[in-house]
C-alpha cells in the first residue's frame, strides 16, 4: 500500500469523485451522505495509504481538527475575503473551519465563543473590535491557539495580526494635503473602536505635519456600530451644514458612498468642487464615479497570515510578533486638486 505525506482533502476528494465539503461531512460526521459516498471515500483513504500532517488527527478516525473563526458578518465582501482566504489556507493543511457572525453585537460575540468552547474547537480566529482586551486574554489563559484579527493586544502580540490603520489614514490625508487642499473633512464609524481610533489618529497626525489645524468642526463620528451609506450621508450632510470644505476623508468605502451621495444632492461635484478619499477599496469603489481614491486594505493578505499563523500555533511552534500589514493608496477619479 502506497503512502502519501502530502495528501490533502482536496486529493481525497479528486480521487473518489466527490466535493471536499463531502469528504468534510464524512470525516466530521455531520450532514447527511449516502452510504456509496462514505465506503468510496473510505477505500480511497486505505487505497492511498493517506498519511495526516502533524495539524490533524488521522482521516480513518473522523477527527479532522477544527478552527472556529468569527467575523463582524459575512454580507460585506469585506470580510468575505478575509474568511474564503483562511478556509482555502485551512482545507490545505486539512483543517475544518467553523464560522459564526458577532453582527457588531459584543453579546453574540460572546455568544459565539462560548459555542466554539462548548464544541471543543482546536483553535479561533477572532475578528472582534467590541469585546474588552482582558475578556480576550481570560480566553487565551484557557489554553486553546487563538489569533485575534484587526487589533494590537501589547500582553499577546505575537497572536494579533493587524493593519496600519494609523499609516492609512495618514495615506489618506496627506494625498488631499498634496493637493492643495487643507479644509479638509473626516467621516468615520465610532472611536471605540480600534481601526476606527487609528484611521483618525492618522489623520490628525498628516495634519498636524503639515502644519495645518485639526478644527473639530470638521469632523463628525457615528454613535453606534453603523458603518452604512446611510449614516455616511447623515455625516456628510450634518457637516456640510455646519462648515465649508473642499476635500473629505471618509474612513470606509460604505461611508463614502453616503458621502458622495450627500455632496451630489447638495448640488457639489466630486471632485470639482469636493474631493473624496475612502478606506478599504471594496469592488464597488472602483465603479463610483470615475473610481474613488482609495486606501487599500490587504484582506487576502490578512487572511492568509491568519491561516499560516493558526497553523503554527496548533503546530506548537512558538510565535514571535509581527509588523503591521501595510495599506497603500490607489489613486482614481474622486481627488483632484484644490480650485
Amino acid at each position: 500500500m502506497r503512502q502519501h505525506h502530502n495528501l490533502t482533502i482536496q486529493d481525497v476528494a479528486r480521487e473518489a469523485g466527490v466535493s471536499t465539503a463531502t469528504v468534510s461531512r464524512i470525516l466530521n460526521g455531520t450532514g447527511k451522505v449516502s452510504p456509496e459516498k462514505v465506503q468510496r471515500v473510505r477505500e480511497v483513504i486505505e487505497r492511498l495509504g493517506y498519511k495526516a500532517n502533524p495539524f490533524s488527527r488521522s482521516l480513518l478516525t473522523e477527527d479532522l481538527k477544527t478552527v472556529g473563526v468569527l467575523v463582524p458578518n459575512l454580507k460585506d465582501e469585506f470580510y468575505g475575503v478575509i474568511v474564503n482566504t483562511i478556509e482555502q489556507h485551512l482545507l490545505e493543511h486539512d483543517l475544518h473551519m467553523m464560522c459564526s457572525l458577532g453582527h457588531d453585537d459584543p453579546r453574540k460575540e460572546k455568544q459565539a465563543i462560548q459555542t466554539f468552547k462548548s464544541r471543543h474547537l482546536d483553535a479561533y480566529i477572532l475578528f472582534t473590535d467590541l469585546l474588552p482586551d482582558e475578556d480576550l486574554l481570560e480566553l487565551m489563559q484557557e489554553g486553546v491557539p487563538m489569533v485575534i484579527l484587526n487589533r494590537l493586544i501589547p500582553e499577546a502580540a505575537s497572536t494579533c495580526l493587524y493593519v496600519d490603520n494609523e499609516m492609512g489614514g495618514e495615506q489618506a490625508t496627506r494625498h488631499l494635503l498634496d493637493l492643495g487642499h487643507t479644509r479638509i473633512a473626516h467621516i468615520t464609524g465610532p472611536l471605540n473602536r480600534p481601526d476606527t481610533l487609528g484611521r483618525y489618529t492618522g489623520y490628525i497626525r498628516a495634519l498636524q505635519a503639515a502644519g495645518v489645524p485639526a478644527d473639530p468642526a470638521l469632523f463628525a463620528s457615528a454613535n453606534g456600530q453603523d458603518w452604512a451609506e446611510a449614516e455616511g450621508e447623515k455625516l456628510t450632510q450634518r457637516l456640510l451644514a455646519r462648515t465649508h470644505f473642499t476635500a473629505l476623508f471618509a474612513s470606509n468605502d460604505w461611508l463614502a458612498l453616503g458621502a458622495v451621495r450627500a455632496l451630489q444632492a447638495a448640488g457639489l461635484r466630486v471632485p470639482q468642487d469636493v474631493s473624496v478619499v475612502s478606506f478599504d477599496d471594496r469592488t464597488f469603489a472602483r465603479t463610483v464615479l470615475q473610481g474613488l481614491t482609495a486606501v487599500h486594505f490587504p484582506s487576502e493578505e490578512l487572511g492568509t497570515q491568519a491561516a499560516q499563523l493558526v497553523v503554527s500555533l496548533l503546530g506548537e511552534e512558538e510565535p514571535t510578533a509581527r509588523p503591521p500589514l501595510q495599506t497603500h493608496l490607489v489613486v482614481r477619479g474622486s481627488t483632484g486638486k484644490v480650485k
